[in-house]
């Protein structure tokens, strides 16, 4: 976890919450309605989630083509 930052969570979605503000991985979040903190017996759980398994970060919208622009993660593959 990163400091200053709290993990909530619905039970489905993982939210945090940083200088007072919510974020997901979209961007930030205005209805936190149903979100509590995460429980430290919780992270293995949600440490499989797709985020995790997929390594993917939505950035925005292509202003082009309206397509996501996607960051993968290349720590885990091997590149030659």
């Amino acid at each position: 976890m990163y400091k200053g930052c709290i993990p909530y969570t619905n039970g489905d979605h993982i939210i945090t919450r940083y200088k007072g503000k919510y974020y997901d991985i979209y961007g930030e979040v205005d209805n936190q309605d149903g979100f509590r903190k995460l429980l430290d017996k919780e992270i293995p759980m949600v440490s499989k989630w797709s985020f995790h398994m997929n390594n993917l970060l939505v950035l925005k919208d292509c202003p082009h083509c309206d397509e996501p622009i996607i960051i993968k993660n290349l720590t885990d593959e091997k590149l030659y």
